[in-house]
């Protein structure tokens, strides 16, 4: 049966919040895809767009789990854990690493634009 550990771990307000904006989330949480798909589709879904929302694995076992007590499935964490968070891992790691990367750049340049250049005699 259902154990209530799971459910009680919370995701931070922004993070959620990110998450439940996407129209695109919302519809697979709701379970409003057309045409219909498996359980296990829905589950690389949420998972893949959980990973590229930046949430990590506590974090999407916890939306599974918020998923599965949703719609009174049966949750199986033990499949969840060890096929498709790993899998989906990989599938997404190299556009994570991508969009870190131009964060940071956009970050980096943001902090250099507001010191002054000591370049040239320039202050």
């Amino acid at each position: 049966m259902f154990t209530d550990d799971i459910y009680q771990h919370t995701l931070q307000p922004y993070k959620r919040k990110r998450l439940f904006f996407s129209r695109y989330f919302r519809t697979l949480y709701n379970g409003e895809v057309e045409p219909q798909i498996t359980l296990n589709q829905y589950l690389y879904k949420i998972a893949t767009h959980c990973w590229l929302q930046r949430l990590r694995e506590e974090d999407i076992v916890t939306v599974c789990g918020w998923w599965y007590k949703k719609h009174g499935i049966e949750p199986n964490f033990g499949y969840l854990r060890h096929v498709v968070i790993p899998e989906t891992y990989e599938h997404t790691r190299e556009t994570v690493r991508v969009q870190r990367k131009a964060e940071n750049a956009r970050a980096k340049a943001k902090r250099l634009a507001g010191r002054p250049c000591a370049i040239g005699g320039q202050s």
